[in-house]
C-alpha cells in the first residue's frame, strides 16, 4: 500500500488533528501543590494547578482579561490568581474573583477561562487539547505490567531541546546504546557493539512492535531472557519490554514524549520491576535522575547536531541516510510512520516527507533549566542543600566570631568541607559542571 493510498483522496489525513488527543504532560508526583505550571504542546499553552483538593487541573494559559499568562499567578485556597490584576479562576475555568467588579455585579461569561479534559492514568497527567466530546480516557495507552504486585517503578522527567520526532528516533535505537553511553552506569560497553537482528510487527496508525537480539555476543550459559521488544504506540511513547524464560520475572521501561514546540519537546521516562533488589528499591529517586541526566546528556550535542544538519540540507532522510539491516529497522520503522500517518503533525519529518524546523540556537542545556523546573524531588533537594550551606556558612562566621578557629581547627575545618560539599551537591544536581 502507497503512502496516498493510507492517506486517503486529496492528502486527507489517517489521524486526526493532534488536539484531539492525549497529551502525556507530567508525573503526577512532579506537580508541585500551590503552584501553577506551564506547559506547551506545539507551542500552545496550557496552566497546571492543583486544586484545593489535590486533584490536577488544567486551563488556558491566557487570562481573558487582558492575555497574560496565567502560569505567571499563584494559587490561592486552589484557585488560580493572575499575577496582573488579581482575576481568578476554579478549577475548572469558571471565574471566581473580579477584584475591580462593581459591588453586587456578576460576572460575564467571557470572564470565564477554558479548561480542558485531564485524567490521571497510572501516575501521568494526561490533557486533552480538542472536543471535550471526544475524550475518551479509554484512549489513554496503559502498561497493565505496572498493575503487577511487587513492582518497583522509577520516574524522571525532562526537557530537551529538539523536536519530539529525534527524540523518538534517538530512544528507538537501540543499536547506538554501547557506543554512545559507553561505560556509564545504565548504558552500555562498545565491546557489545554487534550486528541486531530484528522481527518487526507492523500495526498500522496505531505503531509497531519489534523483537531484537545481538548476533556474535558472546554469554555465560543459557540466557534468562526468552525475548526482547520495543514497541512504537503511536503517537510519541516506546515501550521497552524483557521477557525472561521465568514468566513471573516482569521488566520494562516506558517513554512517553510530549511535543512542547518547534525544536522543544519533553520526555517522561519510567522504568520499573518485580525483582529489583533492595538496594535499589531504597536508593532515592534523584539518583537515578543523576543517572539519566548523564545519559541523555550525552545523546544531547550529537541529536542536536543530527537535527541542526539535517533541516540545514532539508533533503529527505531517505537521500541522506546509508542505514544498515542489521542497525536501523526501527529508526527506519519509525520515520515511515510519520510519512503514513503523522503527516498532519505541524512539525514533522518522516523517511520521505517533512515539515520540521530548526532547533533553537543558544538554548540553555544544563539540568538548572531543563531537569530541575519538571521534577519536584530534585527541586526540593537543591532547595534543603542550598538552606544547608547557608547555615553551614553561618557557623563558620559563628566559628570565626568566637574564636572557634584559634582554638579548635578541626571543628572549623569540617564546617568549611561541610558548606563546600553542599555547594557542590547543589551545583551537581543542577548541571552547573559535568
Amino acid at each position: 500500500m502507497t503512502v496516498q493510498e493510507e492517506i486517503g483522496p486529496a492528502g486527507q489525513q489517517a489521524v486526526a488533528d493532534w488536539r484531539n488527543g492525549w497529551q502525556a504532560v507530567s508525573f503526577l508526583a512532579d506537580l508541585e501543590p500551590g503552584t501553577v505550571t506551564r506547559v506547551t504542546v506545539h507551542g500552545e499553552g496550557f496552566a497546571l494547578f492543583r486544586g484545593a483538593d489535590g486533584a490536577p487541573a488544567c486551563v488556558l494559559d491566557r487570562c481573558p482579561h487582558r492575555a497574560a499568562r496565567l502560569s505567571d499567578g499563584r494559587v490561592v485556597d486552589g484557585h488560580l490568581e493572575c499575577l496582573y490584576h488579581g482575576w481568578c479562576f476554579d478549577p475548572a475555568g469558571r471565574c471566581s474573583a473580579i477584584p475591580q467588579l462593581l459591588p453586587n455585579r456578576n460576572y460575564p461569561p467571557r470572564a470565564d477561562v477554558r479548561g480542558f479534559p485531564l485524567a490521571v492514568v497510572q501516575g501521568v497527567i494526561w490533557i486533552w487539547p480538542g472536543d471535550p466530546a471526544l475524550a475518551d480516557e479509554a484512549a489513554i495507552p496503559r502498561s497493565p505490567e505496572l498493575e503487577a504486585p511487587g513492582i518497583h517503578a522509577v520516574t524522571f522527567q525532562i526537557d530537551l531541546p529538539y523536536d519530539q520526532g529525534y527524540l523518538i528516533e534517538n530512544a528507538i535505537d537501540i543499536a547506538h546504546v554501547h557506543v554512545a553511553h559507553h561505560g556509564l552506569r545504565g548504558g552500555g560497553h562498545r565491546s557489545m557493539a554487534k550486528p541486531i537482528l530484528f522481527d518487526t510487527e507492523d500495526r498500522g496508525a496505531a505503531g509497531f512492535t519489534s523483537a531484537f537480539r545481538s548476533v556474535g555476543l558472546e554469554r555465560a550459559g543459557a540466557s534468562p531472557v526468552e525475548r526482547a521488544e520495543v514497541s512504537f504506540v503511536a503517537p510519541g511513547m516506546l515501550k521497552y519490554r524483557t521477557r525472561y524464560r521465568d514468566a513471573a520475572k516482569i521488566a520494562g521501561l516506558d517513554l512517553i514524549s510530549l511535543p512542547l514546540g518547534p525544536g522543544r519537546c519533553r520526555l517522561l521516562y519510567r522504568k520499573f520491576s518485580n525483582f529489583n533488589p533492595a538496594r535499589e528499591r531504597r536508593k532515592p529517586r534523584w539518583m537515578e535522575h543523576l543517572t539519566q541526566c548523564a545519559i541523555l546528556e550525552q545523546d544531547m550535542a550529537l541529536v542536536i547536531g543530527q537535527h541542526a544538519e539535517t533541516e540545514r540540507l532539508g533533503r529527505p532522510l531517505r537521500e541522506l541516510w546509508m542505514p544498515l539491516n542489521t542497525s536501523d529497522p526501527t529508526v527506519i520503522a519509525y520515520r515511515r510512520w510519520v510519512d503514513r500517518f503523522g503527516r498532519h503533525l505541524p512539525h514533522h519529518r518522516g523517511y520521505d516527507h517533512a515539515a520540521s524546523a530548526p532547533a533553537p540556537e543558544g538554548t540553555d542545556t544544563s539540568r538548572a533549566a531543563l531537569h530541575l523546573p519538571n521534577c519536584l524531588t530534585c527541586r526540593r533537594l537543591v532547595r534543603r542543600l542550598q538552606a544547608a550551606q547557608k547555615a553551614a556558612a553561618g557557623l563558620v562566621a559563628a566559628a570565626l566570631v568566637g574564636g572557634l578557629a584559634a582554638g579548635g581547627g578541626i571543628a572549623w575545618a569540617a564546617l568549611v568541607l561541610l558548606g563546600i560539599g553542599l555547594g557542590l551537591g547543589a551545583r551537581m544536581l543542577e548541571g552547573k559542571f559535568r
